[in-house]
């Protein structure tokens, strides 16, 4: 999710310096606990205002055509990009501890990565590949010459500028897990180029995972020295580290503390990810 800081500001406040990771028992209580903007869209329960609805088939070709561009087009390219000019690698330790493999798992997931390089979503995409998650983008961003026309193609989502955006983008995502097709939100929100740790969360994509039942992958790229040609961009090369699939626990709470509890447990996750390879070490 990309923004400026004049827009969805609620969204978008990000910590100074690296984040503090609270423990268990900082955690607030029910009653204390933040109120997040456009957190009643959770569950979606109403059908959209418009009744107006395009022809199913008209869904079909435009998917169709989209993963034709993205699988033919957008992935050769971004892979040539990614590899020779920001040192594409993946660290794949942490989902061999798990024993999981995110490319071959069949269900819906939600990706949460950091937020630190202007084309982060290319290396995501390379990381998790041939999955091909739905993005979720600003609107401004659309109205961009050239880019908003690969993020229509790319199916990206918008995220709209009223509450009413926000229903229809966890209407998308509730169709698009029952497709069994995955959706990557930055839970950052705000694009802090190479930041070196995490800023501030916030729960729309934990309020997701809870509600729906959709696991979180915790995404990280992980800075690194460049080498050869990645040394005329003056800055860090990247390693995609790819997570194991993290689990809302709803037993005896509810919606909003089980959102709250599963964001500090990622982020906690992601913390060690952006620090080395997984060592039974650092997990213990």
């Amino acid at each position: 999710m990309r923004a400026t800081s004049q827009q969805y500001t609620q969204y978008n406040e990000v910590a100074q310096g690296e984040a503090v990771l609270p423990n268990e028992d900082a955690l607030p209580n029910e009653q204390t606990m933040p109120e997040m903007p456009g957190e009643t869209v959770w569950p979606v329960e109403s059908e959209p205002e418009s009744t107006a609805v395009a022809p199913r088939h008209h869904h079909v070709v435009r998917h169709a055509l989209s993963r034709v561009f993205v699988c033919f087009i957008a992935a050769p390219l971004l892979w040539i990009v990614c590899k020779i000019w920001f040192g594409f690698d993946i660290d794949t330790s942490y989902e061999r501890a798990a024993n999981f493999n995110v490319r071959r798992y069949k269900g819906p997931l939600i990706f949460t990565p950091n937020h630190v390089q202007y084309l982060d979503e290319s290396l995501v995409g390379m990381g998790v590949w041939p999955k091909i998650p739905h993005y979720v983008s600003m609107n401004q961003n659309f109205k961009i010459p050239v880019a908003g026309v690969i993020l229509r193609m790319a199916e990206t989502w918008t995220l709209g500028e009223k509450l009413s955006g926000l229903k229809k983008l966890s209407e998308k995502m509730r169709d698009a897990f029952a497709k069994g097709q995955s959706v990557c939100i930055y839970p950052e929100g705000m694009l802090v180029p190479y930041r070196k740790g995490l800023g501030k969360f916030h729960r729309g994509a934990f309020l997701a995972s809870t509600y729906y039942h959709v696991p979180v992958v915790p995404i990280v790229l992980r800075q690194k020295p460049s080498r050869g040609i990645q040394r005329l961009r003056h800055k860090p090369s990247f390693t995609v580290v790819v997570g194991a699939p993290m689990y809302a626990q709803t037993q005896n709470v509810s919606l909003r503390r089980a959102s709250f509890n599963l964001m500090h447990d990622v982020k906690t996750q992601m913390a060690r990810m952006l620090k080395g390879p997984y060592t039974p070490s650092n997990h213990s």
